[in-house]
């Protein structure tokens, strides 16, 4: 996530509004706050590239119907300052880019959208699917992800 250059992705591709995924992209697996001072000059780059209004955050977990009361939502967006989209599906669902367009207020095409993971068969899939941009990052910590995503993930890198 550091590593990329936000102001390539607006000039060359386009790009007006980014969404993250949150575990293993900007924290560690069910972690609230951002791994590493690194991530945190990186958020506060892309926010200042694509404008604070213009980002937010997605997760399997964190928002979805299973964040009883939107406790990690709601301590996620007090930690980054970003808002986290309100789902009741999981990535790579079809009603979720009908939620990311309606959390833009419909102000962009899908392909000025970029999503930003760490998984290919549910970020990148998804942000595929739908015409987005798909930015494929290194997972953060993959030592702390679950038995099933890890299993998931070795299938994951031999279509790399």
């Amino acid at each position: 996530l550091d590593r990329i250059d936000w102001r390539d992705l607006v000039r060359d591709l386009n790009v007006r509004a980014v969404v993250l995924d949150v575990d293993n992209t900007v924290t560690r697996p069910y972690e609230w706050h951002v791994a590493t001072p690194a991530l945190v000059a990186a958020l506060e780059h892309l926010r200042s590239v694509v404008g604070a209004a213009n980002v937010a955050l997605l997760s399997n977990h964190a928002g979805a119907t299973d964040d009883t009361g939107h406790v990690r939502a709601l301590a996620l967006e007090r930690a980054l300052h970003m808002p986290v989209i309100r789902h009741t599906f999981k990535k790579p669902a079809p009603q979720l880019a009908a939620l990311i367009a309606a959390h833009f207020e419909h102000r962009f095409a899908s392909n000025q959208i970029a999503f930003v993971g760490d998984r290919l068969l549910t970020d990148v899939y998804f942000a595929n699917r739908f015409g987005m941009r798909a930015v494929l990052v290194d997972p953060i910590d993959v030592k702390c992800e679950s038995w099933i995503v890890r299993l998931a993930r070795r299938f994951e890198n031999r279509l790399v």
